[in-house]
């Protein structure tokens, strides 16, 4: 008979503290994911009216790169850092909560921008608001759940970013319906604003609202902490030496989160503009029915991949969620990159299901193989570097790199489906191949902390 791997020896050690009920848990990762959802529509939004923000402000596609891309992502990566801080010592309830607000007004600024730099800096300001959210929730869920049965929360969290992104395309299509993109509107002390422009604001207020749903969920007793001191005071210094320690995976997990984000955000951010351009649909079709096939796949498939990594966790694998993400990876290549390519827009849609469903698996998987590595007063810290490399490195250059690719390469614009496809066939393989750097040394150090006699509490 097998005997037990590390993994499983890491589940017992760890899991002899009680978590709480399973009903507090999974009510907390529903109003995280709530908040989830709304984040990404806010998001997402500018990648639905991308054409109509263009013709209005007169810009090129490497400058709507940088509104979707460097805009948000720039900020969204640095405030991650102050605010994972936050999140390590303070009540990650109200930090989420302020985020929310912050990137909620941010949204209905957008609306009353009048020309690039003033959207650009709207922008940012949603990418501040939402820099709280990822790291405050990704700590919290993971001290409601035991490791052998975490990565299936964390994908359903996950789900929060492909629904609020299908969900953006159709209810801002909608909008749009209401409020047509290239009309103009006279609201009562704004002047005349852009359709464009309404959705936004119309999109950004409720969010000032919902924002008090935080307070709905307990704050959760933070476990497995790096020492026996107080959570307080751990520092920026105290993740820098655990990274040293840890370089190897660091570097193959980081690595191949950049190349994994700059193929997911040029996908959401272009995928709408290629239905418009390339077969004649109109911004309501398209936020349907590519919000639609965008919303099917990830649906159906994250919260298989979540259960199918904790299985594989608990059979003794402790890199269970970077092998198996991988193995998704691969499948989902092929038809990701032949969503730009076939000629019948019906059949591209199945394929963006398809390969979404696969590609999504990113969103529970790595931030759980992060989460498993890092003591629990050092998981803020961990996910907001995270978000810093990975913002800079993956959102700031996935959009405009195929901007660039259309523009400059292919001179083109009728071209950006090439682009598309191009990035997409060499960036998926380098993901895999530089994930592959991180997988002994999660195995090792995983090894290390179940044997531990104190891992209960603590590791590092």
């Amino acid at each position: 008979m097998r005997s037990p791997g590390p993994s499983a020896e890491l589940s017992r050690t760890l899991e002899d503290a009680p978590y709480p009920s399973s009903v507090q848990g999974w009510s907390a990762v529903f109003v995280l994911s709530l908040l989830y959802l709304l984040s990404m529509m806010d998001r997402n939004l500018m990648a639905l009216l991308a054409d109509a923000v263009g013709r209005d402000l007169r810009l090129g596609d490497v400058e709507l790169g940088l509104l979707y891309g460097a805009a948000f992502a720039v900020l969204y990566s640095v405030a991650g850092l102050p605010l994972g801080w936050a999140i390590d010592r303070y009540p990650r309830r109200f930090v989420i909560w302020l985020g929310v607000v912050g990137w909620s007004l941010a949204t209905t600024y957008c609306g009353l921008s009048r020309n690039f730099f003033e959207l650009f800096a709207s922008r940012a300001g949603v990418g501040i608001g939402e820099a709280a959210l990822v790291p405050g929730s990704q700590s919290i869920i993971a001290d409601l759940f035991p490791p052998s049965r975490l990565a299936l929360p964390m994908s359903v969290y996950g789900l929060g970013n492909k629904v609020g992104g299908g969900l953006s395309f159709i209810i801002g299509g909608a909008l749009t319906v209401l409020f047509p993109a290239a009309a103009s509107f006279h609201i009562l002390g704004l002047g005349e604003m852009k359709g464009w422009q309404m959705v936004f604001i119309v999109a950004g207020l409720p969010g000032l609202l919902i924002s008090f749903i935080m307070f709905a969920i307990p704050e959760p007793e933070r476990r497995r902490r790096s020492s026996g001191e107080e959570t307080a005071k751990t520092t920026f210094g105290d993740y820098g030496r655990f990274i040293k320690k840890n370089f190897r995976f660091s570097f193959g997990y980081h690595t191949g989160s950049i190349t994994t984000m700059m193929v997911s955000t040029s996908i959401s951010t272009w995928t709408p503009t290629y239905f418009a351009r390339v077969h004649g649909w109109g911004t309501d079709r398209i936020g349907s029915l590519l919000g639609i096939a965008m919303l099917v796949g990830p649906l159906i498939g994250i919260p298989l991949h979540g259960h199918f990594a904790d299985r594989l966790f608990r059979a003794g694998r402790s890199d269970a969620h970077l092998h198996y993400f991988k193995v998704v990876l691969l499948m989902a290549i092929a038809p990701a990159m032949l969503v730009y390519v076939v000629p019948n827009p019906w059949m591209a849609l199945a394929l963006v299901a398809l390969s979404q469903g696969l590609f999504a698996a990113y969103l529970g998987l790595l931030s759980t193989s992060l989460q498993l590595m890092v003591p629990g007063d050092l998981r803020g810290k961990a996910a907001s570097v995270a978000l810093l490399i990975v913002g800079i490195g993956g959102m700031s250059l996935g959009p405009p790199l195929i901007g660039f690719l259309t523009d400059y390469v292919f001179g083109d614009r009728q071209k950006i489906g090439l682009s598309m496809a191009v990035s997409i066939g060499l960036l998926l393989p380098l993901t895999i191949a530089i994930l592959s750097l991180a997988q002994k040394p999660m195995r090792e150090h995983l090894s290390v902390v179940a044997s531990r006699p104190d891992a209960g509490a603590s590791h590092g």
